[in-house]
C-alpha cells in the first residue's frame, strides 16, 4: 500500500516512513498515522527543518555479521524552520543494511537521538 497519496499536510512524513527500521516503527506501534500525528505536535529532527548537513568526519561504518546487517553512525547538523521554538540541533542517526527482502541491501533508519538529550541523560 502507498503510504504517501497525496502531497498533503504529512506527505514528506509519510514518505520517510519508508526508510524507518522495524524498531522505528515500533515506537510509533507500527502505525504511519501515529507518527505523523506525533512529528507535528512535537517537531524534532529533520521534520520541518530548514537545512541539514551531515558532519562528514563523524561517520562509521561497522561492518555486518551473520546476524545483522552493517551499521552506519553520523552527527547531522539541523537548523528548524524560523519560528520553530527550537534552535539548530545535533543528531546522532544510526544507520542498519537490511538483510532480508523485499529491502534487502536498503539503509534503514534503526535511531535518532538528540545528542543535547544523550548528554542530559549520561550527566544527570
Amino acid at each position: 500500500m502507498d503510504l504517501v497519496l497525496n502531497r498533503g499536510l504529512d506527505w514528506g512524513r509519510r514518505f520517510n516512513w519508508n526508510f524507518f527500521g522495524g524498531m522505528v516503527r515500533a515506537n510509533w506501534r507500527g502505525s504511519v498515522d501515529e507518527f505523523c500525528r506525533e512529528a507535528r505536535n512535537n517537531p524534532t529532527g529533520m521534520a520541518g527543518c530548514e537545512w541539514f548537513n551531515t558532519v562528514e568526519e563523524t561517520i562509521a561504518v561497522i561492518p555486518g555479521t551473520q546476524t545483522r546487517g552493517a551499521t552506519c553512525k553520523m552527527v547531522v547538523d539541523v537548523r528548524p524552520l524560523d519560528g520553530r521554538p527550537m534552535k539548530e540541533r545535533k543528531f546522532l542517526w544510526t544507520l542498519e543494511q537490511e538483510r532480508r527482502p523485499p529491502q534487502a541491501g536498503c539503509w534503514l533508519i534503526s535511531s535518532v537521538l538528540a545528542v543535547d538529550r544523550a548528554i542530559d541523560v549520561l550527566t544527570t
